[in-house]
């Protein structure tokens, strides 16, 4: 029965909890898979750190600042050559939450490609 011995001195070998007796440390079987397990959930926190750092992600934000309540001209060329007209739509959404969706006044051009 050499594996379960080798195992647990292996387990042993790795204990970070040691219990202190009055004159000597001591290691467990218990504090060595509990030092296992910190290890495990270490690595596995810093792989997921480095990937989410990793990653890329592209967010597109606009946003004017005016200290005005007033109307203000926005202009914009957005060319999507997979996206039909017909689908295509602008919302506006100011500070306070009034919003208009789907423009389709005289100030909304849409042009087929």
């Amino acid at each position: 029965m050499a594996g379960p011995k080798s195992m647990s001195a292996h387990l042993r070998a790795l204990d970070m909890y040691r219990k202190v007796p009055h004159d000597l440390t001591e290691s467990s079987v218990i504090g060595g898979a509990l030092s296992m397990f910190a290890y495990f959930l270490l690595s596995l926190l810093f792989i997921w750190e480095l990937r989410s750092f990793l990653s890329v992600s592209y967010r597109t934000s606009i946003e004017v600042d005016h200290s005005e309540d007033g109307i203000f001209q926005v202009n914009f060329n957005l060319t999507i050559p997979g996206l039909s007209c017909e689908f295509a739509a602008v919302d506006l959404q100011n500070v306070i939450g009034k919003r208009r969706t789907d423009l389709k006044d005289r100030t909304v051009h849409k042009f087929s490609l």
